[in-house]
């Protein structure tokens, strides 16, 4: 009789860890989203200025989806004269532009659940202000730059390619940085851009 209660003390303090092990285990897992949905916005310098960049993702299980970017911005413009700013001093004229690109996406985890890499392209639709500068006739008259600043709206289509690594901190918050590039025949722009993410981002 004491053997089989040393027997079944013995069972007992054998399973008893393990179950509380394989329970406690199943509650630090956190659940996984089966499909990704983000908003994302922020910001950061591009070749010669900066821009801004919304975007929102749908990204699948399998690491594959879609981004569609909105991104505002300027690059200053080539080539102004050493003498464009005169005695008052002005700031170098921009070339605004605004981007609308949808990209397809892959996605690569480098860590299940704090780590993505990924890669993105796609078409884009450009739309540029671009300046150009001619001598002002009324100049030195006062208050008058030497150079007027003449303005052209253009439109074209090119291609976006955007390599980013993500950081999903939580379920619903994350952040990524992204480094990409929009090759079209005005002018290309290359930036860097660090977005806050808000919705199913994990």
């Amino acid at each position: 009789m004491g053997k089989t209660i040393i027997l079944l003390l013995i069972l007992l303090f054998s399973v008893l860890p393990n179950n509380t092990w394989a329970q406690t285990d199943s509650l630090k897992i956190d659940k996984v989203n089966p499909v990704l949905l983000y908003v994302g916005f922020g910001g950061g310098p591009n070749t010669r200025g900066g821009n801004l960049d919304l975007n929102f993702s749908v990204i699948s299980s399998g690491g594959f989806g879609g981004c569609f970017h909105f991104i505002s911005g300027g690059v200053k413009m080539k080539n102004v004269p050493s003498d464009y700013g005169g005695q008052f001093g002005r700031i170098p004229p921009f070339n605004d532009f605004t981007i609308l690109s949808f990209n397809f996406l892959k996605n690569f985890s480098a860590s299940e659940r704090y780590l993505r890499f990924g890669f993105e392209t796609g078409p884009s639709w450009v739309r540029y202000d671009l300046v150009e500068l001619e001598l002002n006739p009324l100049y030195p008259g006062v208050f008058q730059y030497k150079y007027n600043k003449i303005h052209t709206v253009k439109s074209t289509v090119g291609l976006s390619a955007v390599m980013k690594a993500d950081f999903p901190f939580s379920r619903f918050f994350g952040c990524d940085l992204a480094f990409f590039g929009i090759i079209n025949k005005l002018q290309s722009v290359v930036g860097l851009d660090i977005c806050l993410n808000l919705g199913m981002v994990r």
